[in-house]
């Protein structure tokens, strides 16, 4: 952030030397997207409005749409609204962009501090059909239609909440009604609906063995749609089915879902591991889960937890997630699991580039 204050001064004194060479919005745009980034909205509108002031630089539809992506606190976005009216900026000056970024700006504010933790109960999702059908309002009356990234913001807000029935309406209409193909984005916010924590406050618990079965089952029928549209998996998808398995107990279908990240080039996180793991120590591997991985079904289905343990089969479970995460260059420090690359300061892992040719994901049911 110090950085970001730096470097905007020094243009600032650099534009006044120069006669006004900041009397332009998009400078001051791009420091107020760096200080949100930083989680500093109050630099972010200074930055704004010290522009507008000082240089001239009247804010555009862009400066408020990165001011949009710093709100993640109750006023926030009214603050956000309060700045564009003093400057005159009008829904009419603003494209899709804004929109998406004013839906999920109104939506963090409207699901809370629940955020991705629970399904958030009916009192959370009404609030934020309220929120979602006032942004919508104010887009079809600026003449802006919703595009992918629309439609993709409002199944992962409605996956926030849980609100299944919600994300699936959601669903139909960008496929008929707006006549729009669901991407890796979308199959990956449906995915996140799968084995959640269900309930909200007091009530939350983790979901049932027969539940986490469904979902499980539910998952496999969204790669196979994923397949059929030729829509190419990404790191996040994958993400979403190692959690679905962790939560089923299908730990060899979670090692073969490790083996195809290997094939694609995609490197599993340390988030990736950190979930198996933690699933792996929470939930006890029984004999029926053996006989599961035989058969291709995903255990009982009785929706009650059994109480019998397999500690070996547990411990080679975890001894092959503890070899398979270190030489994908991570690491267990204090119980959880880091990057080695990003500890020695080397930052995040290059890209290993894409595969050659778009294969279809392999689904074991």
């Amino acid at each position: 952030r110090a950085g970001v204050v730096r470097a905007l001064d020094a243009l600032r004194a650099a534009g006044a030397e120069a006669g006004g060479a900041l009397a332009h919005a998009a400078p001051h745009a791009a420091a107020a997207e760096a200080l949100c980034a930083h989680g500093d909205l109050d630099g972010a509108l200074d930055a704004v409005e010290r522009g507008a002031v000082v240089f001239g630089a009247r804010p555009d539809a862009r400066s408020f749409t990165a001011l949009l992506g710093g709100c993640d606190a109750p006023g926030d976005v009214s603050r956000v609204r309060a700045s564009m009216e003093a400057n005159g900026v009008r829904s009419a000056e603003c494209d899709a962009v804004f929109f998406n970024a004013l839906l999920s700006a109104r939506g963090r504010e409207a699901r809370g501090d629940l955020g991705q933790v629970s399904d958030g109960g009916g009192e959370q999702q009404e609030r934020l059909r309220e929120a979602v059908e006032s942004v919508l309002h104010e887009m079809r009356e600026a003449g802006v239609r919703p595009d992918e990234a629309t439609y993709n913001t409002l199944i992962a807000q409605r996956a926030a909440c849980g609100d299944r029935a919600g994300a699936a309406r959601v669903l139909a209409e960008m496929v008929g009604e707006a006549r729009l193909a669901p991407g890796v984005r979308t199959f990956n916010a449906l995915l996140s609906l799968l084995s959640r924590v269900r309930g909200a406050g007091e009530e939350a618990r983790p979901p049932t063995r027969g539940e986490a079965a469904a979902d499980a089952t539910e998952a496999a029928r969204l790669i196979d749609a994923m397949n059929a549209a030729g829509v190419a998996p990404n790191a996040m998808t994958f993400r979403r089915l190692l959690q679905a398995c962790g939560a089923a107990r299908r730990w060899s279908d979670a090692v073969a879902l490790l083996d195809e990240m290997a094939e694609r080039r995609l490197r599993p996180s340390a988030q990736d591991y950190g979930d198996l793991l933690e699933a792996l120590e929470n939930a006890p591997i029984i004999e029926s889960d053996v006989v599961a991985r035989e058969d291709g079904t995903a255990g009982d289905d009785d929706g009650e937890e059994d109480s019998e343990d397999c500690p070996a089969r547990r411990e080679a479970y975890a001894d092959e997630l503890l070899e398979r995460l270190r030489a994908d260059g991570h690491d267990v420090v204090g119980g959880k699991v880091v990057d080695r690359r990003a500890r020695g300061g080397a930052g995040k892992a290059a890209a290993r580039g894409k595969p050659r040719r778009r294969k279809p994901m392999r689904v074991r049911r």
